[in-house]
């Protein structure tokens, strides 16, 4: 008894309504939020990694990552804003920063400093506050609060009263006004013209009721983005609906900067360029260029569309030298830097610091519904962007190049298509490894789980809300609003076989064996046969709507759950007979259940619902009821029956201790993968992934570790198979393609063959011209050669008798050179003596002079010190009077000192009070993380212990990546060979790109010929025309061969109805001999009475009267029936024989004759097939006996014909190509 492990393996979705929800970690690793968790995919291999969120996460708000990439920060609503840094080298929690003091949820926004060392985050309603962070020490800088300039309470009467005369009405009043202050859009944005008078008087009525909490209503919703600029860290910027702000920390606080009047808008998005410029788009569609001072740079109005539509900008994103807007509309607009010139004595001169964005290119994105652009983004080398949609798409174009202009680039789905909705039914099948799921957006979707990828995607035009897989793959049972529908699954599509009048089934699943499928239909199930499509029975006994139905592993019961608060479970082995009988039921009305299953031996169910408990139901009664903190939706049981999975309304998912311990707290290890409630679950085939679908619309994919199974069971794989259902219409379009395909192919390959040849020519003709150039050329260097050699023969001689010349010369200059240094050196050594005569005489003089010196010395300075000693007592007597006035100066400042400090003594208590709470705060702190302190060391010295094992980790795996990084250089040497191949390819490719224009210009010429070949191909066609009669006839011997395969066909089916009519006697005559038994065992009851009767009548032997008395009786009783039954037993048997022996002959006989007619049709199909074959044959033969007549024929004509012109035969073939 023990938990299963499970672990992530990948998930289908995206969750748009997270702020920045894409975003490039390097080149090939995109982020993007799934349910609760952060998936980390690499667009190359496709294979996902996960960054699980806090345990008390509620969901991920927002994304922000640093310039240099190695930070990066997720913001999640829990009971405080909580916000961790990653780093995302190693993917491990570098911070946390939280705000406890605080009535908001959660940080709606976030972004890092240009250094990575600081950064902003501003938390939501009803706070709104921005907070400067270094976050490494987890220090706020400053905070302040953004409050919204709230129009006055007069302004807005005139604003209610004059709407005729106003253009515009500001965009608070206007939310006021449309959504009666009960919930107010941060992107809505609602012209003057479409308000109603009815609407102008409700909100008058508001005005007058509810002035308090205007200000709060207009406060919610209206800031969306913060960020930091680039050039100075501690100004912070802040937009949103009529909000643009710039603060700036000064002084220890933040200071909002006086900025020039800007109209109100619903500013919806922003990005800072590299010079400190901000470039906002805005929700009417107009993108703003402001100067970091506040002043308007630019104004554009972004369009759309040949009409020339203003669409809204949410989201934007600068690279190179271009700007990219998401729109509201599914479209992407590019616009591009360009420099404005000017006209000055007729020269153009570009104006510096003048430059101003145009209209590049318009990108349309390939979406079902239109939807909004709400996040960009593009990897560091700049060659890759993607794009996240409001439906929970992502889009991607992967070369972004000279080319990216062009018409042809267009983005593309990166990875595969996600729900957008709901998800409300999800189920697998035995046969393949699909999965199948449906939801709100109206389509029904199959993922295959080994590849992790999109099979079939189809969209309907009604609400889908349940389906079934087949467990061969090969159907679909799909509950729509209006019918029941049974689908075959094609290569690419999904197409109805049979419709079920079974209007909004909310559940319908397959057994396990696909022979039977059960549908719920309001408070009853019907079950239907999956090949006659009968209805054998229907399971009557809820009495509301039933919530989910569960095949038992044998497919002998079925278990049905209800809002009604019953469970029930049917058993349905004499179904046949159309008897379902209900084996076990349990009623509970105070819990609406949502799911309930059984285990493999069919003797326990397990049930959850509304009452926050998971109950164990044995013979009607709830033996086990296990008490959770979280209401559970659905539950799921493995094959092996050893596991139990169940999905709860957070969508966190929690693998129970199985089977069930008599304690009434669940035993459990919870995952949270999904951001809204699970809707279904379930398991696949071997055990091995277990799959969850949310509300939230994504898809989780798990592995599955059962400890508790054996290792061989484990290592069992299936065999799956590769089989798809194909229409016949298509089959036949392909059979015709592919014989279309091929004779191109072959007169492609005609045509390709007498080109090589010709090139072959070609290419001959020039070797042999070359060849005799090159020997001719060799011939003359030859001669040259022999010149040369000559020459150089003899400027060696002249070489040898010159250095033999200097050789000489150099030998005397060294002999001169010596002589005369032997002079110098006596010379130097005579002058070296009288120097050291003169030196010994200069000492003893300078020690002399030093004696004098040091004489006057002592005298001098006795004279200086009498001289200081008189200055020394004057300037004594002037400090005195100097330190007289200071002290005077000195009574003078503590007077003004003492004022001072009254003045601050009163600003030192108010501040004194404020840090004394927030002194106990922080002791309070300190005392429980003292308390954490001690156990945090015990956990410090078990992980320094793992810590040494790591470092030995560490160690090996350096010399590892000294491997690595050797390999790495030897490919990248690779590259650089493989990069000059290309390089030369190229060069040949333009070649031959120069060839085939050449031979362009011979097709043209060869186009005037083919008037003169027209007439001799068509004496060829008057030459094939019999042969083709002759294939005509042929196709109508098929056609009569056809048609006696159908007639044997008919007379099968008489045969086959004529058993069935003799099955139907064997019944009657089966019936017929129970009766005799029946009537045999009353004779032997009979038999017993009278034996008893006769022991009886022994009494009286001795009274002859009495015993003809009774046995007189006794003849009377049983001796006339008697007769009269022997003599019916007797007829019925002859007759009963008879018809006996004639039945068994017949049935002799027409088996004979079934198995002559099943001979005999084989051998006649087996022959049809040959006869195909040999006529097939004699088709192709005859075929290339046309080709051969016609080149023949062709060959004989003798025509004049220039030397560009081809053979006949290639004429015919490009004619017919055409």
């Amino acid at each position: 008894m023990s938990i299963a492990a499970i672990s992530y393996c990948h998930s289908f979705g995206l969750k748009s309504s997270t702020k920045n929800c894409l975003i490039f970690v390097d080149d090939s690793n995109l982020i993007y939020p799934v349910g609760s968790n952060t998936i980390l995919y690499n667009i190359e291999t496709k294979i996902q990694k996960f960054i699980s969120s806090s345990s008390k996460s509620e969901e991920i708000i927002c994304y922000a990552i640093s310039n240099n990439h190695k930070y990066f920060a997720i913001s999640e609503r829990s009971e405080k804003p909580v916000a961790t840094i990653f780093d995302m080298f190693s993917l491990r929690r570098k911070k946390v920063i939280t705000l406890p003091d605080t009535e908001s949820k959660e940080f709606i926004s976030m972004g890092f400093s240009y250094d990575a060392k600081m950064i902003a985050t501003l938390t939501g309603t009803p706070d709104w506050t921005a907070y400067l962070w270094i976050w490494d020490k987890t220090k706020i800088v400053a905070s302040v609060k953004c409050i919204i300039n709230i129009p006055t309470q007069m302004k807005l009467k005139k604003d209610l009263t004059n709407t005729n005369a106003q253009t515009t009405v500001s965009q608070d009043s206007k939310v006021l006004i449309a959504n009666n202050m009960h919930s107010i859009s941060s992107a809505s944005y609602i012209n003057n013209s479409s308000l109603n008078d009815n609407k102008f008087k409700s909100s008058k009525s508001t005005y007058e009721k509810s002035k308090s909490d205007y200000n709060q209503n207009i406060l919610n919703a209206q800031i969306n983005e913060i960020s930091i600029n680039p050039i100075d860290q501690f100004q912070i910027l802040v937009i949103g609906n009529q909000i643009f702000r710039l603060y700036k920390y000064l002084e220890g606080t933040l200071k909002q900067v006086p900025l020039p009047k800007i109209e109100n808008r619903n500013y919806l998005s922003h990005v800072w360029t590299c010079h400190g410029q901000i470039i906002v788009g805005t929700d009417d569609g107009h993108i703003l260029i402001f100067e970091n001072n506040g002043d308007l740079k630019q104004d554009i109005n972004n369009t759309v569309g040949p009409e020339n539509t203003v669409v809204g900008v949410s989201s934007l994103m600068l690279f190179k030298n271009s700007l990219m807007a998401g729109c509201t509309n599914s479209s992407i607009v590019l616009y591009e830097r360009t420099s404005i010139t000017t006209n000055i004595n007729n020269k153009n001169i570009n104006l510096q610091n003048c430059e101003q964005f145009e209209k590049v290119k318009e990108f349309t994105l390939n979406t079902e519904i239109p939807t909004s652009v709400i996040s960009l983004s593009i990897n560091p080398s700049e060659d890759t962007i993607v794009c996240a949609t409001s439906n929970n798409q992502i889009f991607s174009v992967m070369s972004v190049n000279s080319e990216f202009k062009s018409d042809e680039t267009r983005f593309e789905l990166l990875s595969q298509p996600f729900h957008y909705g709901k998800i409300y039914s999800l189920d697998t099948c035995i046969r393949k490894p699909l999965l199948v799921t449906c939801g709100s957006d109206k389509s029904i979707r199959i993922w295959n789980y080994l590849e992790n990828t999109n099979e079939i995607t189809k969209f309907f035009n009604d609400d889908i809300y349940s389906v079934s897989l087949h467990p061969s793959g090969l159907n679909i049972l799909a509950g729509f609003s209006d019918k029941l529908r049974l689908m075959n699954i094609l290569i690419d599509d999904l197409k109805p076989y049979k419709e079920f009048n079974i209007r909004g089934c909310k559940e319908c699943k397959f057994s396990n064996g696909g022979q039977y499928f059960a549908a719920a239909y309001r408070n009853c199930v019907h079950i239907f046969s999956t090949w006659s499509f009968e209805n054998l029975c229907s399971l009557k006994g809820h009495s509301s709507k039933i919530q989910s139905i569960y095949w038992s592993l044998d497919d002998n019961y079925i278990i049905t759950s209800g809002i009604d608060g019953a469970v029930y479970q049917w058993s349905l082995k004499d179904m046949i007979r159309g008897e379902c009988k209900r084996g076990s039921e349990s009623f509970l009305k105070s819990c609406l259940y949502t799911s309930a299953i059984c285990s493999n031996d069919c003797k326990k169910n397990y049930a959850v619902g509304s009452d926050k408990t998971l109950k164990e139901i044995q013979d009607s009664q709830i033996t086990k009821e296990l008490i959770s903190d979280v209401v559970y939706t659905k539950l799921a049981i493995s094959n092996s029956g050893t596991m139990l999975f169940v999905g709860t309304i957070t969508g966190a998912l929690r693998v129970v201790k199985f089977p069930l311990m008599e304690t009434k707290v669940c035993e459990y290890q919870e995952h949270k993968a999904h951001s809204d409630a699970i809707t279904a679950l379930c398991t696949s085939a071997d055990d091995k992934y277990l799959f969850s679908a949310g509300m939230d619309g994504s898809i989780y994919m798990y592995k599955v570790y059962d400890r508790e199974t054996k290792i061989t069971q484990r290592k069992k794989e299936e065999i799956l198979s590769d089989e798809i259902l194909v229409s016949r219409t298509d089959a036949e379009e392909q059979v015709i393609m592919l014989s279309d395909l091929r004779k191109k192919v072959e007169d492609l390959k005609m045509e390709n063959e007498y080109q090589l040849r010709l090139k072959d020519m070609n290419c001959n003709e020039k070797i042999k011209e070359v060849t005799g150039k090159l020997l001719q050329e060799i011939d003359s260097l030859k001669m040259a050669t022999a010149l040369i050699k000559s020459e150089k023969e003899k400027e060696e001689n002249k070489f040898t008798e010159d250095i033999n010349q200097e050789k000489i010369k150099h030998l005397n200059e060294i002999n001169e050179l010596e002589n005369i240094h032997r002079e110098k050196i006596v010379a130097e050594f005579d002058k070296y003596k009288a120097l050291e005569l003169k030196t010994s005489e200069l000492q003893e003089g300078w020690k002399n002079q030093i004696s004098l010196l040091n004489e006057e010395k002592n005298n001098t300075l006795k004279e200086l010190t009498t001289q200081y000693d008189i200055k020394l007592k004057s300037k004594q007597d002037e400090i005195l009077k100097l330190q007289s006035d200071i002290k005077k100066l000195h009574d003078e400042f503590e007077e003004t000192i003492k004022e001072t400090e009254e003045d601050a003594d009163i600003e030192i208590l108010e501040l004194k009070h404020m840090y004394e709470k927030r002194l106990k705060d922080e002791k309070e702190i300190g005392l429980k993380l003292k308390s954490e302190n001690g156990i945090m060391k015990k956990m410090f010295n078990s992980l320094q212990n793992e810590i040494d094992s790591h470092k030995i980790d560490i160690s090996k795996m350096n010399v590892e990546e000294t491997k690595l990084h050797n390999i790495i250089k030897n490919l990248e040497k690779d590259i650089s060979s493989f990069k000059k191949e290309i390089q030369e390819r190229d060069e040949t490719i333009r070649d031959k790109e120069k060839r085939i224009y050449d031979l362009k210009k011979k097709n043209q010429e060869l186009e005037k010929f083919k008037f003169v070949l027209d007439y001799k191909i068509r004496e060829l066609k008057n030459q094939i025309e019999p042969r083709e009669r002759e294939i005509e006839s042929m196709t109508d011997q098929i056609k009569e061969m056809d048609n006696e395969l159908e007639h044997y066909n008919k007379i099968n089916s008489n045969l086959e109805l004529v058993i069935d009519d003799y099955k139907l006697k064997l019944n009657a005559s089966e019936k017929e001999v129970n009766l005799e038994k029946e009537n045999v065992l009353a004779i032997a009851s009979t038999i017993k009475r009278f034996k008893i009767e006769l022991s009886e009548c022994m009494q009286y032997i001795m009274e002859p009267k009495l015993l003809k008395q009774h046995i007189k009786r006794l003849y009377h009783k049983y001796c006339t029936e008697s007769e009269k039954i022997e003599t019916i037993q007797a007829d019925i048997q002859q007759e009963y024989f008879r018809q006996r022996d004639y039945l068994e002959k017949t049935i002799s006989s027409l088996r004979k004759k079934v198995k002559k007619d099943k001979e005999f049709n084989r051998t006649s199909n087996y022959n049809f097939m040959k006869e195909n074959i040999t006529l097939v044959r004699e088709i192709n033969y005859l075929r290339r006996a046309a080709k051969k007549n016609q080149f023949m024929n062709n060959n004989k004509n003798n025509i004049t014909l220039p030397k560009c012109l081809p053979t006949v035969q290639q004429t015919i073939s490009v004619e017919n190509t055409s």
